[in-house]
């Protein structure tokens, strides 16, 4: 053949290949990882799961379509140059927050999605996992130095010999340290109002961190961690720290229910109160310790932390207090166990 020949073969044999026809062209080189150690999608009735997985693209992403549904523990997923469009309510997330839809917490239309050390989940129910993993559904309070993280804004004040200490997982001034000047010490505390509080015989759970040294019973009146409510009896509901040994004592203003494990060993313990109308139930570290059914009606949405309330004698509590949250119903087995086991 002689040259112009040889040119016009070589042009032809270009054109088959990058053509409209042909193969697919090579990825650009560029690459994006999604998640530091797992990321995961799903559609709007699929779920996805990857405990130690990466899903990473060239120029593109990866999706599931809208019933999709898989499991992937350490495998990985890529694409090329070209992408594939997800449904409009798939979610995603990655190996430092849940996921996806503001704030930590699940979003979707029925999905879930879970990294490996991150947990968001949605659905009809309206249930789901938020920042640090505590269940969101009738979250009404979850006070931490006085500020209301549930959402709805209902903070609290500090006064008296408030300042802040490190929290159980080692995190600089990040729970409440209550110094009262003494047992009579009426003002040290964290105080305020909060309309959502649930009120007579509504059901409800509490759960608090706390950490204290402080005999109680030899000082001679309790320390108490939170309340609210009035001093008429049957009107408060609150915990404290009182009694042989100090353990948790539930007050419901002479209608008490006294507890068995001592809490004031210098440790941090979460300490749980449930009622369903009747029953007040108690938790300490995740154990069930004990039932009481005394006769309640709480009035008044007045809450203290650290203090007792303050139409009542002084109790103010010595140590320190996190992570105060409460729900409107009581909660069930599974949900008490990833209040006790959730990183707050």
């Amino acid at each position: 053949m002689n040259r112009l020949n040889l040119v016009v073969l070589a042009a032809l044999a270009s054109a088959s290949f990058f053509g409209c026809g042909g193969a697919t062209a090579p990825t650009t080189g560029t690459s994006e990882t999604t998640g530091a150690s797992a990321s995961v999608s799903s559609g709007s009735s699929g779920s996805s799961i990857a405990s130690s997985s990466s899903a990473s693209s060239g120029s593109g992403s990866s999706s599931s379509s809208s019933s999709a549904s898989s499991t992937n523990s350490s495998g990985s997923a890529s694409s090329g140059s070209s992408s594939s469009s997800s449904s409009s309510s798939a979610s995603s997330t990655d190996s430092s927050s849940s996921a996806s839809g503001g704030s930590g917490s699940g979003s979707g239309s029925g999905s879930t999605s879970t990294s490996s050390s991150s947990t968001g989940s949605s659905g009809s129910s309206g249930s789901s996992a938020g920042t640090g993993g505590i269940p969101l559904d009738g979250l009404v309070a979850w006070y931490r130095i006085g500020t209301d993280l549930s959402g709805n804004g209902n903070d609290l004040a500090a006064a008296g010999n408030v300042s802040t200490t490190t929290d159980r997982f080692g995190n600089a001034s990040a729970a409440s340290l209550f110094s009262p000047s003494g047992a009579s010490d009426h003002t040290t505390a964290i105080s305020g109002s909060n309309p959502l509080l649930p009120v007579g015989a509504a059901p409800r759970t509490v759960s608090v961190w706390l950490k204290t040294t402080t005999d109680f019973q030899s000082r001679g009146n309790a320390g108490a961690m939170w309340n609210w409510g009035t001093t008429a009896t049957g009107e408060r509901f609150g915990e404290m720290c009182f009694g042989p040994n100090n353990p948790e004592y539930f007050v419901g203003q002479n209608h008490d229910v006294v507890g068995n494990i001592s809490i004031n060993d210098g440790l941090w313990h979460n300490v749980v109160v449930t009622y369903d109308g009747h029953t007040v139930t108690q938790y300490v570290d995740g154990t069930l310790d004990l039932t009481g059914t005394p006769v309640l009606g709480t009035v008044g949405t007045a809450v203290v932390i650290g203090n007792s309330l303050f139409d009542h004698l002084p109790e103010p509590f010595n140590g320190a207090v996190d992570d105060l949250v409460v729900y409107d119903h009581v909660l069930t087995a599974s949900e008490l166990d990833q209040v006790f086991n959730s990183a707050l």
